[in-house]
């Protein structure tokens, strides 16, 4: 059975009550003040829309969705990622979710809104411990390991028993999110 993983996007919802996940926007060019937002669509397209028209035709929902593809080039993108709160009242960016591995586990992986290690924890218990806020913020991108684009995770944990180093490989031609 193939679990589903990738990237974690905030919804959004236009006047008609069609949904969008909101995936980021270009990396800004040095001419480019204001540049669009990156929108994909349920049928998996990908559109861009003015700063000044999400704002004005786009309402936040209050749910995240998994990126079924990877439609463009994600690493020309700054990917925008939903914001949660953990029971500590610390603001985290959910960035992906994780296949399950040999144990048959799922991993959320996150990073605190306020700096730049990458975490990871149980998927359950990530849920368990935060609530989804109306916010996104932009994330880390992997980075390039052994030749395959990698999350390195909890190398900042005060606790490694219990949050082990991780690392997981991102698929560059589907999107997935395996255990390394």
């Amino acid at each position: 059975m193939k679990t589903k993983s990738g990237f974690v996007h905030a919804v959004l919802s236009d006047k008609f009550e069609n949904e969008f996940m909101l995936l980021g926007d270009p990396i800004v060019q040095e001419n480019q003040e204001d540049p669009n937002v990156l929108l994909e669509t349920d049928s998996g397209s990908v559109v861009e829309v003015s700063r000044g028209l999400l704002q004005g035709n786009y309402v936040y929902a209050p749910k995240v969705r998994l990126s079924e593809n990877l439609p463009l080039d994600w690493m020309a993108i700054s990917i925008f990622s939903p914001v949660f709160r953990s029971q500590q009242g610390d603001l985290r960016l959910l960035i992906a979710v994780t296949s399950q591995d040999k144990k048959g586990s799922r991993y959320a992986i996150y990073q605190r809104l306020d700096g730049q290690q990458i975490f990871s924890a149980p998927l359950d218990s990530f849920y368990d411990t935060h609530s989804l806020i109306k916010e996104v913020g932009v994330s880390s991108t992997p980075v390039e390991l052994d030749g395959k684009w990698s999350y390195v995770t909890n190398e900042g944990s005060a606790d490694k028993e219990k949050f082990p180093i991780r690392v997981f490989n991102v698929d560059r031609a589907n999107g997935e999110i395996n255990p390394r």
